[in-house]
């Protein structure tokens, strides 16, 4: 579960907060790569959609956050 996490929500974590920097960001966008699975669940992928979903949460939260930043922030769920 903690590589999991370490790869599919941590990662975006720390770049998002990077990016959100003073001076990186001038009209960014930053976007994050989900999955469908988070709405439709499927057997044996309970890990793997709990860290996309943590993904998607913080995508929404930080999206509220970065708007007055000009930065948008969003996911793709393929």
């Amino acid at each position: 579960m903690d590589e999991s996490m370490t790869v599919n929500f941590y990662s975006f974590a720390e770049m998002a907060g990077l990016l959100s920097k003073k001076k990186y960001h001038d009209k960014a966008s930053i976007v994050g790569v989900s999955t469908i699975n988070v709405k439709f669940p499927r057997k044996c992928q309970g890990t793997y959609v709990a860290t996309k979903a943590a993904m998607n949460a913080l995508v929404t939260s930080l999206a509220l956050e970065l708007v007055e930043k000009n930065i948008r922030v969003n996911t793709v769920m393929p």
